[in-house]
């Protein structure tokens, strides 16, 4: 199980996403982990979930059976603050 995570930059977003910018860094964490730090110029993030997730985003977080669900096979895409992760558990 993974969830693969692609840094954007340069992206425009607000109610949806218009553009999705310059890649900067992808990242593919497993169940029970947190992902790196977000660089200093990453805005937006794309989620891909291999499988159902929970997610939690912010400087130190830690997912649990509550947080929002992504669905396997989907595309999903968030914005973020530079310097925050992603910390990811099965759904």
């Amino acid at each position: 199980m993974a969830l693969n995570i692609t840094e954007l930059e340069g992206a425009a977003f607000g109610d949806t996403v218009s553009a999705e910018g310059k890649t900067l860094k992808f990242q593919e964490i497993t169940a029970g982990n947190v992902s790196n730090a977000f660089g200093k110029r990453t805005q937006l993030v794309r989620l891909e979930p291999e499988e159902d997730v929970r997610i939690a985003i912010g400087e130190d977080p830690t997912a649990v059976s509550t947080d929002e669900k992504l669905l396997a096979d989907r595309t999903y895409h968030k914005a973020v603050t530079p310097g925050h992760k992603i910390s990811v558990i099965t759904a």
